[in-house]
């Protein structure tokens, strides 16, 4: 590619990248040059200042977490099946219908 944008073509057997000639600066305009020269110096680096916010609130915060109190008053609890006894009844007639309530029957 030549300095005012022509191309020259070429047979490869790979394809090859474009090579861009030097421009002649003597050959442009006064402002053209002014422009590129510029464009070819270094640009001067910003420092970026990093902002520290002091200003914390946990009240914001507050509804993330839960003290041990109020998670026990929102959990509900799981009460365990208590088995009434009657009370002509021995520990051997109790565990006979205890074990008809939790085991399922044999076949079903």
């Amino acid at each position: 590619m030549r300095p005012d944008g022509s191309t020259i073509e070429i047979r490869t057997s790979e394809p090859r990248d474009f090579v861009q000639l030097p421009l002649d600066l003597n050959s442009i305009t006064e402002e053209e040059r002014r422009h590129r020269l510029a464009a070819r110096k270094p640009k001067v680096k910003q420092i970026k200042e990093d902002i520290i916010d002091d200003n914390f609130d946990i009240g914001q915060y507050a509804q993330l977490w839960r003290t041990t109190n109020e998670s026990k008053e929102k959990v509900t609890k799981i009460k365990p099946k208590v088995f009434a006894l009657k009370e002509n009844t021995n520990e051997k007639d109790f565990s006979q219908e205890v074990d008809k309530k939790i085991k399922p029957k044999m076949g079903t």
